[in-house]
């Protein structure tokens, strides 16, 4: 699984350790100049009236799937990886055939991302079976998610984990999961930031290149605990 995504409690913590990188603490808080707070409040203000629309994914959004997926990934690693095995792993992976059978696969949901009439993205979520590496009743698996080139940097990926999360919960899961490319690292620092913790690793093959992903997990207080 791969990735190129704040629940709303750190949104703090995510613009200002993005945007505020020259600062200095005095006590617990860091020190921000007058600009820097203007714009924070801004970004905050902008992230929570963001309304995002997701769509559950039919046979018939297929041919949309499977092209906004081979997108969003060539634009993510297209350039770190050998010409060959990337497209061999194209081919694969992101037909409308490949799509169809994961799609049909009892446990496995796609859902389309919208802002308004734009389309943002995607991700897909297994429960149960579905699940690539941990198969138990009580977690979920958060295997792709992908924002549009055009809409990055908007807070769109933080709003679709957040409404990931809010599924797990209302699932009863106890755990979210997914995995994350180890040479990802700014992917890797934002789900640390979200409250991400590595459990482990597993392979991931593009073509015949065997590479190696973060295995990451952040646990869900239910209503119950």
């Amino acid at each position: 699984m791969r990735f190129t995504l704040a629940h709303p409690s750190s949104v703090k913590n995510f613009f200002c350790t993005d945007h505020c990188k020259n600062t200095f603490a005095i006590g617990r808080y860091p020190r921000y100049s007058l600009l820097e707070m203007v714009c924070f409040k801004i970004r905050v203000f902008y992230f929570y009236a963001m309304v995002l629309d997701f769509i559950r994914c039919t046979r018939n959004h297929l041919p949309l799937l499977s092209k906004v997926a081979r997108h969003t990934f060539s634009h993510a690693f297209e350039s770190q990886n050998e010409a060959e095995d990337f497209q061999n792993y194209l081919n694969h992976a992101f037909t409308v055939q490949q799509m169809a059978k994961e799609m049909a696969t009892v446990g496995t949901v796609f859902f389309l991302v919208y802002r308004n009439d734009t389309l943002c993205g995607y991700f897909k979520v297994n429960s149960n079976a579905a699940q690539t590496d941990i198969k138990r009743a009580d977690s979920m698996e958060l295997e792709r998610i992908y924002v549009m080139a055009s809409v990055q940097g908007q807070g769109i990926g933080t709003k679709i984990i957040a409404h990931v999360m809010g599924m797990a919960q209302a699932d009863k899961k106890r755990f979210l999961w997914l995995g994350v490319w180890e040479r990802n690292k700014e992917a890797i620092k934002l789900y640390q930031r979200l409250g991400f913790r590595k459990f482990g690793t597993h392979p991931y093959y593009i073509g015949n290149d065997k590479q190696t992903d973060w295995l990451m997990r952040k646990e869900i207080h239910t209503l119950e605990a």
